[in-house]
């Protein structure tokens, strides 16, 4: 119920870019502050002392109708991790071209046969999982990253989507994680920098998650353009 109002009010607030974008930074910098420090995901937030540079943006307090007492660390996580799939294509508006390199035809019909044609990469891991760790992967790391911590294009997408926090916490904590991405992905031999169209390739199931989230109380969709295109591009 807490997505749907929260994609709900993103929605509503959605010609309003900058609040939108404060509410995100304001989300981001506090799930990286959790996650480098190893706190206990149950731990209240209102009990976390955060350094000064971590204040707590009033668009983000009202947005959530804020109550300190009761949230917890998993649960900005999870909102993080919304939010993150909501601001995703805005995101890509910034996202460098050497990111967005094309995939030729031999490794194209890999994906075909091997991914889109397939339920589930191994039995364990399925598409839609997959699609969204590299939609994490490109927006924690590609998306305006510093000429320090830049990721060189032309590396192999393969060992950067072994990072556990591109996963789900059912997924990244299989202890035979990269035992499984190796397997289903090695043959592919995909660059980072062919790592958004890799994402355009398989991301049907994920970005429908959103879209089924979107559907208000009426069964109605807001984004409707949104909508139009995937039945166009995918025909379903």
């Amino acid at each position: 119920m807490w997505k749907k109002k929260i994609i709900k009010e993103f929605i509503k607030d959605d010609k309003n870019n900058n609040k939108n974008k404060q509410i995100y930074g304001t989300i981001q910098l506090i799930f990286f502050y959790l996650l480098n420090n190893n706190l206990n995901e149950k731990e209240k937030i209102i009990d976390i002392k955060f350094p000064d540079y971590l204040r707590i943006d009033s668009n983000f307090k009202d947005f959530l109708n804020y109550k300190g007492e009761d949230l917890t660390a998993d649960k900005i996580m999870d909102i993080f991790n919304l939010f993150e799939h909501l601001c995703f294509n805005d995101l890509c508006n910034i996202l460098h071209n050497e990111y967005k390199e094309e995939i030729n035809n031999e490794i194209n019909e890999k994906i075909k046969n091997n991914f889109l044609n397939n339920e589930n990469l191994n039995g364990i891991i399925s598409i839609k999982e997959l699609a969204a760790a590299v939609r994490r992967f490109i927006s924690r790391y590609l998306v305006g990253n510093k000429i320090e911590d830049k990721i060189i294009p032309n590396s192999l997408l393969l060992p950067q989507l072994k990072r556990p926090n591109l996963w789900g916490e059912k997924i990244r904590k299989l202890q035979n994680l990269d035992e499984l991405i190796t397997n289903k992905l090695q043959e592919l031999n995909l660059t980072v920098g062919q790592s958004f169209k890799f994402y355009e390739k398989i991301k049907i199931e994920d970005e429908k998650e959103i879209l089924i989230n979107e559907e208000d109380d009426e069964g109605n969709y807001p984004r409707r353009q949104n909508r139009r295109r995937l039945r166009k591009n995918y025909k379903f």
